[in-house]
């Protein structure tokens, strides 16, 4: 059983600060940008950002699996093109917590990849953005994800590749730059957590039973690469 225990948008928290505490911060502050089906308008990377592998056909249900997607919010933007896709979002339990009451028949929220994947069926495309990054071990998630799920096919955005061997940083922030949507408290305040750089080579290898199909900077955030793997027997 492979458990997600930090993501994109919870695995951001203070140092003197409780996870839980910060999780369920950072979990309303997403919430409420999922919560209507207008884009919310924010600065940074996710701004202009449309999911465009995650357009198809209206005529079937295709399955996606979100690694990190918050409460959503990637959901909302791929509906449009594609109003019957079902969605399974991979989050913390903070996060899987919170978003709960935005779930529906097409939406649902897991901090297990195995459980996401048996509610989905067959997975056609596992998407990621930003998130990798922050998991205690990238290269053994991709390998579990690969594994456990399966799918058709992988893209991965905002993948920050090292030059050589793979590295981790300690990233400030403020609260109100970790995703969309309106802040839970009054006051804004600073937040550190831990980023990998990643080895290109480690990241690549550890999709086995994938074909990398595509690569290249991902101009949404500078150093960052962009990745597609489809699966070899698909």
């Amino acid at each position: 059983m492979l458990v997600i225990v930090s993501t994109w948008y919870c695995n951001h928290r203070h140092r003197d600060q409780p996870a839980y505490e910060f999780d369920t911060e950072v979990a309303s502050q997403a919430v409420s940008a999922s919560r209507g089906d207008r884009r919310i308008q924010k600065r940074g990377a996710d701004r202009d950002y449309l999911p465009e592998n995650c357009c198809f056909s209206t005529n079937r249900r295709a399955a996606v699996l979100d690694f990190g997607g918050g409460a959503g919010i990637h959901y909302k933007l791929a509906r449009q093109q594609s109003p019957g896709i079902r969605w399974a979002v991979v989050e913390t339990s903070a996060m899987v917590y919170r978003a709960s009451e935005l779930a529906t028949d097409q939406l649902m929220f897991f901090d297990d990849v195995e459980k996401a994947a048996d509610w989905l069926g067959s997975i056609d495309l596992i998407h990621s953005n930003g998130a990798i990054q922050y998991v205690d071990d990238p290269i053994g998630t991709v390998k579990a994800l690969c594994a456990a799920a399966r799918a058709a096919k992988m893209v991965w955005y905002r993948v920050p590749i090292s030059d050589g061997a793979a590295k981790a940083e300690v990233q400030t922030s403020l609260l109100s730059d970790n995703g969309p949507g309106q802040m839970p408290t009054a006051k804004d305040k600073l937040v550190k957590y831990e980023r990998h750089w990643i080895s290109e080579s480690a990241f690549v290898a550890a999709h086995e039973g994938y074909c990398s199909t595509e690569q290249g900077p991902d101009p949404r955030e500078r150093g960052s690469q962009q990745f597609s793997f489809a699966r070899i027997d698909s």
